[in-house]
């Protein structure tokens, strides 16, 4: 429990065996001697700032062999950046007790038992172990193998065998015997006491949500788009957005699957979920001027969701009304929205020229970040083949432009 791991009472227990079941942990650098000293002496422990270092932990080959399956696997060595809550300014952290105990378990533990953060933790306790974690489950692992969680990685490794058993598949009732399933019936009974009036702000809602359509990203990017639609129709089962709320990014990121994968029935009723919570968001909103972050980012998902329904022009005029108002460096997501949409305006009213036009403008200025973007790709990939289709229309010599040979590599 990370937030009583602040507390020395509760890390002088977790240095012992509790009640016959719990298992002391081995916690380097933390003993009874420093943890009985009065918390507010010198020798006691504290939080302190820092900047981030590299943390090197030995890896045993047992262990490796553990989590590779390779028989004559080598040791190695796990390291990584050591960050703490927050950015003090010069590069320092703040490190919190419960940081350094973190950082303790996985020095001290690594190589004998298993460790595992709930996917609710915040990511300040994650303390930089970002690139070795695996989301298995309802959990995130922490492994020795790097999964290369690059910057721009939008998707977060899964162990895609252990997660699919685990939440394709359900009990009706708890069982004795180790099982992977959920036993989650209460959302989809009409007869369980349930009122999502009383919990529209639980954050437990998106986790369940957020592990299927993870999943779901998964198989689309192993081009599976029926193992794919088989993840949202489980959760869209499961979990029914009508008596589930659904915030506007989660739906709004089902129905971009379901539109990958074929399904444009289920995609535009999660379109409409999304736009109906983030409506909430901009209910009060009268004037640009008065746009605050959150009702900008309301303002820019409504948007794609709209492109996705096929609805172009209430975009072109809202964001038309707003971008004069903005900042130049909060422009540019805006700008390629609002090209998007007016070459979609020009499509639909038989104008191949102007809709050709804005789609050369909005790959000039925007194509090579979007071609480099995995939130944009999708996109990406849809503009260049509206753009290839209109030259072909148009009798235009298909050519090998910037933006062509961004979507062949």
């Amino acid at each position: 429990n990370l937030s009583l791991a602040n507390m020395g009472w509760y890390i002088r227990q977790l240095l012992r065996d509790q009640w016959e079941i719990g298992k002391k942990i081995n916690l380097p650098g933390f003993n009874n001697e420093l943890l009985e000293q009065p918390d507010d002496s010198e020798g006691s422990v504290h939080p302190y700032s820092d900047v981030p270092q590299n943390v090197s932990v030995q890896v045993s080959a047992e262990t490796m062999h553990k989590f590779t399956g390779v028989a004559e696997a080598p040791g190695a060595v796990m390291t990584w950046k050591y960050t703490g809550e927050f950015g003090l300014g010069e590069g320092k952290y703040y490190f919190a007790v419960a940081d350094q105990i973190v950082k303790s378990i996985v020095e001290g533990n690594i190589n004998s038992r298993p460790i595992y953060f709930a996917n609710l933790v915040p990511g300040n306790y994650l303390i930089g172990l970002n690139p070795y974690l695996v989301t298995v489950g309802m959990v995130k692992q922490v492994t020795p193998l790097s999964q290369n969680q690059g910057q721009n990685r939008m998707d977060e490794p899964i162990n895609e065998q252990k997660l699919a058993e685990t939440i394709l598949h359900f009990v009706d009732k708890p069982v004795l015997t180790p099982k992977r399933a959920f036993l989650m019936n209460t959302f989809m009974d009409p007869a369980a006491h349930w009122s999502n009036d009383d919990r529209t702000n639980d954050p437990y809602f998106y986790s369940y949500q957020n592990i299927y359509i993870n999943l779901a990203k998964y198989y689309m990017r192993m081009e599976e788009p029926q193992k794919a639609k088989e993840v949202l129709d489980t959760l869209s089962r499961r979990i029914p957005p009508d008596r589930v709320r659904y915030i506007g990014i989660s739906a709004q990121a089902v129905m971009k699957l379901y539109k990958q994968a074929g399904d444009e029935k289920s995609a535009k009723r999660f379109g409409e979920y999304a736009l109906k919570d983030l409506a909430r968001h901009l209910a009060t909103e009268r004037k640009a001027k008065d746009a605050n972050n959150e009702s900008l980012a309301a303002y820019l998902l409504s948007a794609e969701i709209q492109i996705l329904l096929g609805n172009a022009q209430p975009v072109v005029d809202t964001l038309t009304r707003i971008i004069p108002t903005m900042d130049q460096r909060e422009r540019p997501q805006f700008e390629l929205r609002l090209l998007q949409a007016q070459a979609m305006v020009f499509e639909s009213k038989g104008d191949k020229q102007g809709a050709l036009k804005k789609y050369n403008e909005l790959l000039t200025n925007y194509g090579q970040a979007m071609a480099n973007s995995p939130e944009y790709q999708y996109d990406y990939q849809v503009i260049v083949g509206k753009r290839s289709k209109l030259m072909g229309d148009l009798g235009m010599k298909q050519d090998s432009s910037a933006a062509q040979g961004q979507l062949a590599q």
